[in-house]
């Protein structure tokens, strides 16, 4: 993974949480399971519907490129 990958999420990150709790809201209920289920469920759904089966074979090296 390049650096500037991990740095890249590690702010996007840093930011949401720090949005969030100057909002008022709880840091608790950023790590909830059903939430996190349908925005990550939700994702990899429509990438699988972006594009054909081919190519998602291929995910598992895109994911160690990245």
């Amino acid at each position: 993974m390049d650096i500037s990958t991990l740095l890249g999420i590690l702010i996007g990150f840093g930011a949401l949480i720090l949005g969030f709790i100057l909002e008022g809201g709880h840091i608790s209920a950023l790590f909830l399971l059903p939430p996190a289920i349908i925005v990550f469920g939700g994702t990899f759904g429509a990438v699988f519907a972006s594009f054909p089966l081919k190519e998602m074979k291929k995910f598992p090296t895109w994911i160690k490129i990245a």
